[in-house]
This record gives structure tokens, sequence and C-alpha cells, in this order.
């Protein structure tokens, strides 16, 4: 540890003069913690861009499927009796249905008990001993013990405990004093069945009239003639999903089901993504042109200290504004992705629908750079009229690994996309890990080494002034205390 005098003797203000000196040696530090600042928000902006990048792409990929774009839109002429919904796997088209009957699950209803609270014991009810109880249902069966200090209560837990291996459930109704059991699923193969070994316990205590049910299925008449069954009151025909409210009265009309291309899911669809390529396309120019103020270097720590926190912050936006001026890779992907949109799809058949302009999407004057223009009665009219070729002008493949011309816009785009955010990635990584191997990490890594390096020789350079200060401050100290001998020996006449 470096002992400082502080001037002491000579008056000097030894940490001023250190400091000042040291200023100097500085330079190049402050000058590499600059650079270092510079590549974390480069890192940042790359890093923002390509999560933008990557959402978009995701978008894009889900057009490349054609379920995307074949959605169904299924309608019931009675939503009380039946609701419906469509599969993209339907066929468009009118159909008629009847509800026979509904779908049950099998039950069992006791008779009211003499004593209604459900704190109520066996041994109130009657029971004399401890029996066992035995629960059946479609998934299978359990045995329970039955005390005769158990209450009803702690009866229905004990059997509901069981029921995801039973599939039989247990409640109970205090007003009615009356105990439940019910399948959890519907169906024939539904059932509850009960045994104990007290043959009285069930019908005697319990008030159980019955002790085995079963389900029902639900009956249907499809198209006028086709009967069918399901365990289910929800159930599927044809790529229709159907979920029967209640019974048809005997003599009433079918249900009639209207089956339609989904008009506005695909319309939706197409929007949304040119909403979020403008978006994008937006974002990337207003990056890549942003103005470069070089004369806004970071700031330091000290500088920041001399400076109100909205001066900082103003500072810094223009110290970090232009950071991907010009950058190569986000102008590429500007380029890449237009000409992928703009390019007609050569694998369809003549006469197809092979480009945007023919479903109401277009690209504005060159100021507007690149941004899509969208005529929504235009391609509202393309989806209702010809649904297969919007669908084939974004999904078309020529099943080769890379895109080409002969394929649909949302493989072109998705290659195009996909390669940037691979470029961004090698280049600045991403915000899900803390370390990374990209290009900016690893110039970070070596500043930092640099910054150690250089911060541990200013240490030395620093403790070496004291040190020197320190001899000075000790020779003066010691001159004079020989210049004091002196004066005192003359002084005395020796």
């Amino acid at each position: 540890m470096v002992m400082r005098i502080g001037g002491l003797v000579s008056g000097m203000d030894t940490d001023t003069i250190v400091r000042d000196l040291m200023k100097a040696r500085r330079l190049p530090l402050d000058k590499l913690k600059q650079n270092k600042q510079l590549l974390e928000w480069k890192r940042t902006d790359y890093r923002d861009m390509n999560s933008k990048l990557t959402s978009f792409r995701d978008l894009v990929f889900n057009m490349k499927l054609q379920g995307t774009f074949m959605a169904k839109k299924a309608e019931s002429s009675d939503d009380k009796i039946l609701t419906v919904g469509s599969s993209t796997s339907a066929n468009a088209g009118t159909y008629t249905i009847r509800i026979d009957e509904l779908a049950e699950a099998a039950s069992l209803t006791s008779g009211a008990l003499e004593k209604k609270d459900s704190t109520t014991t066996m041994a109130s009810l009657g029971l004399l001993t401890d029996t066992k109880l035995t629960i059946t249902g479609e998934k299978g069966t359990e045995t329970i013990d039955v005390a005769t200090t158990d209450s009803i209560s702690g009866l229905i837990n004990a059997i509901n405990a069981k029921s995801t291996t039973t599939g039989v459930k247990a409640s109970y109704d205090e007003n009615l004093g009356r105990l439940f059991f019910t399948s959890t699923t519907t169906g024939e193969k539904a059932k509850v069945e009960l045994t104990s070994d007290d043959k009285t316990f069930l019908s005697g205590k319990l008030k159980l009239a019955q002790t085995t049910a079963e389900g029902k299925n639900a009956k249907v008449t499809y198209n006028g003639d086709i009967p069918a069954e399901f365990a289910s009151n929800t159930f599927t025909i044809n790529g229709i999903s159907f979920t029967a409210k209640q019974a048809q009265m005997e003599g009433a009309p079918p249900i009639r089901v209207t089956v339609n291309q989904d008009v506005d899911s695909a319309f939706n669809t197409i929007k949304s993504f040119v909403e979020k390529y403008n978006e994008l396309i937006s974002t990337i120019n207003t990056k890549v042109t942003e103005t470069r103020y070089r004369n806004f270097a970071p700031l330091s720590d000290e500088q920041k200290e001399a400076m109100k926190d909205k001066e900082v912050d103003l500072w810094e936006d223009k110290a970090k504004s232009g950071l991907l001026k010009g950058d190569s890779t986000l102008s590429s992907i500007l380029n890449s992705m237009r000409v992928a949109l703009s390019t007609p799809v050569t694998g369809l058949p003549d006469k197809q629908i092979n480009q945007l302009s023919q479903i109401g999407i277009k690209t504005g004057a060159y100021q507007d750079k690149g941004k899509l223009y969208l005529d929504e009665a235009k391609l509202k009219q393309a989806i209702s009229e010809n649904p297969d070729q919007v669908m084939a002008l974004f999904t078309a493949s020529d099943g080769k690994d890379t895109s080409s011309s002969a394929d649909g816009l949302a493989f072109r785009l998705y290659d195009e996309v996909n390669g940037a955010v691979k470029a961004l990635t090698e280049k600045a990584g991403t915000a899900a890990y803390l370390t990374d191997n990209s290009l900016i990490s690893k110039d970070l890594r070596d500043i930092d080494d640099r910054i150690t390096a250089l911060t541990n020789r200013l240490t030395d350079i620093e403790s070496r002034y004291y040190r020197q200060f320190s001899a000075m401050e000790a020779a003066m100290n010691k001159a004079n205390a020989q210049s004091s001998s002196l004066a005192q020996y003359f002084s005395t006449g020796r």
C-alpha cells in the first residue's frame, strides 16, 4: 500500500497534481470504454432488429401452410339445439342433422336420508359395524373402507378421491338430503355400480333403490337417412364439429348446417401480413437511414456526474443514433423481401393468380420505400371467387430445399427472412442467451481484456506517482530538518 503524505511538507496538493497527470494517461482507457459502449448499443440494436425479423418469420411460416387459407365457417339454423364448428377438411355445402337423443351419463340418486346434515355419521344412519364399499365405473373398480364414524361428507370425499380410476363421482345435497352418484363420462359405456359387504348399507342406510346404472349414447340422423350414435354430445362428422344441446321433439324438422369458405379468416390473415410487413420495413428503413452524430461520443462516468439526468438522456439519444446506418445485412433483407414479393410465381398454371397485384396488394411510389397498399374489396373478391388460387399464391412449393420463383410468396419470403435472422445472430447473438460467440460479443470480450490490462497498468502508474511525491516530501522534510539544525548551530555561536 502506497503511503500518501499529501504535501504536508511541500504544501503541494498532491492528489490534484496526480489526478491531472493521470487524465492524459486515462485517455486510451476512456476511448476503450467508449468503444465498448458503442458496441453494446450496436449489439442491442441488432438484437432488436433480429427479434422483429424472427416474429415476422414466424408469421410467414404460418402462411406457408395451406390450412391457414382453408378455414371454413359453419352455421347452424338453430343454435339453441345445436352449435357447429368447422375444420379445414370440411367440404363446403349444406347438410341436415336431427338430434334424436342426447348422450347421458350414468347416474344414481338416493332417497331422502332421515338426517340431512353432511356431518351425520354412518352410525347415525344405522350402520352398526364398519363395512366396505366397492365402486365400479367405466375406468375401473376401487374399494374403500367405510367406518361407522365416517360422516356423509367423509364418504363423499373418499369416493371422489378414487374418481380418476373409477370414473364415478359423488355429491350430496343437504337441502334435499340426497346422495348423487354420476359417471364422469357420457355414452353407453359409462356406468355406475355400487356393492357393499353390508347388504343393507346401500338400500337401507343410503336409501338407494338401485345400485347400477348405465349411460346413453347421443343418437342423430345425418342428411335425412344416416343414423349415427356417439358417446358424447360433441362429435365430428366429415370435418364438421357438432355440439348437441337438446333433443328435438318427434316430427320436428332437422337442423340445417351450412359450411362455406371463411373469407374473413383468410382476409384477416393476409391483411395482418401486409400490416406486419409494412411495420417491419418501416423500422428497418428508419434504422439504415438514421443520422449518425459522430460528435456525440458515449459519456464517461465523470462527464455524466457533471450533467443533469435529462441532459445525459438527450446526449445518449444522439450518441446511439445511426449505429446501423447503411448496414449491409439490413439493407440486403429490405431488397430481397421486395424482390420476393414482386416476382410472379412461375410454378402455377396459366391464367391463375400469380402475383400480389392480382389480389389487390401493390407497392407505392419509390419514396414509400417498398410499403404495400391493400385494396380490401379486391382482396375479398379474390378470396371469395378463387380461394384455392389465393392459397397457392402463398403456399405453392417445388419441393426443393432452396426457394425459387416457382415457389409461393410465403416460401420465398421465409427463406429470405430466415437468412437475415441467421446473419444477425452470427453478428450480434440474441437476447435469449447471456453469452454467445457472435462477432460483436467476441469483440466485447477482447475489449474487456484490454480494459482490465490497461486499468492495472494505470493503477501501477498512479502508485508510482504517489511514491515519487512521497519520496520528494521525505527528502524535503529531511532537508528542512538539516537546515533547522544548522541554523540552530550557528545561532548558538558554535
